[in-house]
């Protein structure tokens, strides 16, 4: 049979330096970059050559595109040189989330304005739409800093003046009460009976994942990510030192103490390489198809994919919580997040040890942020209260 060749994949090159010309009209140097003609003075003389190179240097620094206060730089061309940026930055953090819609309501009230005129009146514009579609007040907030934070990285990069980013600041969060923005309710954490009625619609990872944040207090985020290599199991008590936190990127270190019940609830997960992620769907995905009443004959041709998912290597925060969202719904209970749990066990260890253990184990800088997640033991003032009459 004659063989048939395989298609390259293909990848996208990245755009080209763009190159020294000459200007026939007025003997100027340019090159043309990002769809603009910059202009670096008499062709080919030493200055000319400099400041070519200077803005070459510029552009490579800059993901490739060139930076510099342009008056006729619109929204829609700022936006799209930041999403290239928070890309890059962010990567698939939850924070691309708020840097989306940011710039979605950007590009729709002001997309053809100059970027240079974004104006606090025009902030508030943006604010009023969040604020008329129902969200809440500390959401609306959210994206108004979100948007600061565009202009702020634009000016820095002297796309914009630094008066449009100063001016920007001028317009500070709403406060409660002093608008018609719909206020949250206060995060509660989750009632026993909820979190053991989804224990038999999730994977024996996933129910790892929800015992562990009771025990541990860790985020989410700091646990699906975990691998063996990451503890440290000499001691009665072991330490977990996670790669990727929510702090990270501020070079602070994160240690979760796992005690003697988190570590036999590990030891299932530990015998993989050491490298290897804990808590994976994939291993999830063979647990259920070797679980099924049914299976595929060997030479039945494979279902079409509906979708373009693919399994990844590991959880992460947002399948974790849809998991558990699907699990909630089976059980027919009110839908519950994974962070809540951070609320239990903050809860449990304030009520045992105090607020400082609270503070220490949550891993906190701020013991005010730890009153945000350990709700005071209303049980315990009534029964101090009772005794004193």
């Amino acid at each position: 049979m004659p063989k048939t060749k395989q298609r390259r994949k293909y990848t996208p090159r990245a755009p080209a330096i763009p190159n020294y010309l000459r200007h026939k009209a007025t003997g100027q140097g340019y090159a043309r970059v990002n769809g603009r003609q910059i202009y670096f003075g008499d062709y080919d003389e030493p200055e000319s050559r400099q400041r070519y190179d200077a803005a070459i240097a510029r552009y490579l620094a800059n993901n490739r595109t060139l930076p510099g206060a342009q008056a006729d730089l619109t929204i829609v061309e700022l936006c799209a040189d930041y999403l290239r940026f928070a890309e890059g930055y962010y990567g698939n953090s939850s924070t691309m989330t708020w840097v989306r819609e940011a710039i979605r309501i950007l590009r729709r009230l002001y997309g053809s304005s100059p970027a240079a005129e974004f104006s606090p009146l025009k902030l508030q514009d943006c604010r009023q739409v969040w604020i008329e579609r129902g969200l809440a007040r500390k959401t609306v907030n959210s994206y108004v800093s979100t948007t600061k934070r565009i202009f702020k990285w634009a000016s820095a990069q002297e796309k914009v003046p630094g008066e449009t980013y100063q001016a920007l600041q001028s317009v500070g969060g709403i406060k409660r009460g002093r608008t018609n923005a719909a206020e949250t309710a206060k995060v509660q954490p989750v009632a026993d009976k909820d979190i053991e009625a989804i224990r038999p619609f999730v994977s024996r990872q996933i129910w790892a994942l929800v015992q562990l944040q009771l025990l541990t207090a860790a985020r989410g985020g700091e646990l699906v990510k975990l691998r063996p290599v990451d503890i440290d199991m000499e001691g009665e008590v072991w330490i977990a030192r996670p790669q990727d936190h929510k702090l990270a990127y501020k070079e602070k270190a994160r240690e979760l103490f796992i005690g003697p019940a988190a570590q036999r609830l590990l030891r299932d997960f530990l015998l993989r390489e050491p490298d290897a992620y804990l808590f994976s769907p994939r291993e999830a995905e063979r647990d259920r198809h070797a679980a099924a009443p049914t299976h595929r004959r060997k030479r039945q041709r494979p279902d079409p994919k509906k979708t373009e998912r693919k399994v990844g290597a590991h959880y992460t925060p947002d399948s974790y919580r849809r998991c558990v969202a699907r699990a909630c719904e089976a059980a027919g209970i009110e839908t519950w997040t994974p962070h809540r749990l951070r609320h239990n066990a903050a809860t449990t260890i304030r009520r045992e040890y105090g607020i400082e253990a609270a503070q220490l184990i949550l891993g906190h800088a701020n013991g005010a942020i730890t009153e945000i997640y350990a709700e005071r033991d209303r049980a315990k003032a009534l029964s101090i209260v009772a005794e004193i009459g």
